[in-house]
């Protein structure tokens, strides 16, 4: 889970220079300059004073004695975090994000808190921070299953950090003692699809946990697949998944959907979805939003922006597709109500 919120789309996805006429999130000049981390001030690339502010305020910030749990560091000690990135780094190259240009969280910048209860962790992507609680996301699971379980709560929440943020301030500066003194607010954050604005509804939040979960899972297992003496089982591995077990059986429906309409692979059609993670896609406007319409209903962007509860999930479903296949996520969800 990501925990600042997404902004206005007053600013191109990629250059983050405001929209004009014609401006589009095909913007070749972003395409070339991607990276998945990048704070805004106002609509535009933040000013140089202000990301020196920022840059000395995360080599003041240390993860402190609190914020540390010794059964969390076990596990993070026994993570290989150079083999994570590695897979990260390939799946960035695809999505063409440039060397250097992803945004991958080290250690030493993982705490042993979130702030929410119940939460088993969270990227904060102003700090730049990941919390993993070890209560919380080793709940429920037996104790051999304890190191996949936070694994996988590690693997989700980096996968938050990989993908396109962009985070939203507004700045004021004042002169106290012939210096400037720069304070900073959060205004709003775009992470990978979803939308969070201040004081407004999440957009897209469910279908980018949905993209994020099913991404994670795959790196977690590549990363299993490079450690065989970890060797897991398939139970072993089912029961340390994630939550959003919902939200990723609608993203493989609609690939499904997607991939029958267009006659091409399934698996070509999930490359296209994480390289929009990755690059910061609106599917909510534009080209995209029509070529769902004339798909899937008028109202099926709408449906997905706001979705939270199995209600909405059911609709969106049936709106995905009526064949007999769904009719077992149908009963699925009912049962999880």
């Amino acid at each position: 889970m990501f925990d600042i919120p997404p902004s206005q789309d007053n600013f191109c996805a990629y250059c983050g220079q405001p929209r004009q006429s014609g401006h589009t999130s095909d913007c070749s000049r972003g395409k070339q300059e991607i990276s998945t981390r990048q704070m805004l001030d106002k609509g535009k690339l933040i000013s140089p004073a202000i990301q020196q502010k920022i840059d000395s305020d995360y080599k003041k910030y240390e993860v402190d004695a609190k914020e540390r749990d010794p059964n969390l560091d076990a596990v993070l000690n026994a993570v290989d975090f150079d083999l994570l990135k590695s897979i990260f780094l390939d799946y960035a190259r695809k999505a063409g994000v440039p060397e250097g240009g992803m945004n991958f969280v080290s250690k030493d910048r993982i705490r042993a808190s979130v702030d929410a209860p119940l939460m088993a962790g969270q990227y904060n992507g102003f700090d730049n921070l990941i919390g993993i609680s070890y209560p919380e996301a080793t709940r429920g699971h037996q104790e051999e299953d304890a190191f996949m379980a936070v694994l996988s709560t590690l693997v989700h929440e980096e996968t938050h950090a990989v993908a396109r943020n962009l985070v939203k301030t507004k700045t004021n500066e004042k002169m106290t003692t012939g210096r400037p003194e720069i304070s900073i607010h959060i205004d709003g954050v775009k992470s990978g699809y979803a939308i969070m604005n201040e004081g407004q509804a999440r957009v897209l939040e469910g279908f980018n946990e949905g993209m994020v979960e099913k991404l994670s899972r795959e790196v977690r297992d590549r990363y299993l697949a490079a450690r065989p003496n970890l060797a897991p089982t398939q139970e072993n591995k089912e029961r340390a998944r994630g939550a959003y077990q919902s939200e990723v059986m609608l993203v493989e429906a609609l690939i499904k959907r997607i991939a029958k309409e267009v006659e091409l692979p399934e698996d070509m059609i999930w490359g296209g979805f994480v390289r929009g993670l990755f690059q910061g896609d609106e599917i909510n406007k534009g080209e995209l939003a029509t070529a769902f319409a004339e798909m899937l209903g008028e109202e099926f962007i709408e449906k997905l922006s706001t979705m939270k509860s199995i209600d909405d999930k059911i609709v969106i479903f049936d709106m995905i597709s009526n064949e007999r296949i769904l009719r077992f996520l149908n009963i699925y969800l009912i049962k999880l109500k």
